[in-house]
């Protein structure tokens, strides 16, 4: 979906958190508006009925894995993510 701000390790209502960094409920609604305004915005469903709870729920897992990425990366002291899928996938062959 693009760049997005890290986790807030502040105070404020929250979704999850990773590595003790907060994901706001601010940042998974501003992930649902860039998904209705994005070319998979026609397939949302309106309202707030169960499907679009089931929508949040697919959201927020998008958005704690990109935390653990970042997370990981982190430790690994990588600049990006992208060289931690080299360095992780490296030794692997098909």
């Amino acid at each position: 979906m693009g760049v997005r701000p890290p986790a807030d390790p502040g105070s404020g209502p929250f979704v999850a958190t990773v590595a003790g960094r907060r994901i706001s409920v601010a940042l998974l609604e501003e992930r649902a508006a860039e998904v209705r305004r994005g070319p998979r915005g026609r397939h949302v469903p309106p309202g707030f009925g169960p499907e679009w709870q089931s929508l949040r729920r697919w959201i927020v897992q998008e958005l704690v894995t990109e935390e653990v990425l970042a997370h990981e990366y982190r430790l690994a002291g990588l600049p990006d993510s992208m060289r931690l899928v080299g360095r992780v996938t490296a030794g692997v062959s098909v």
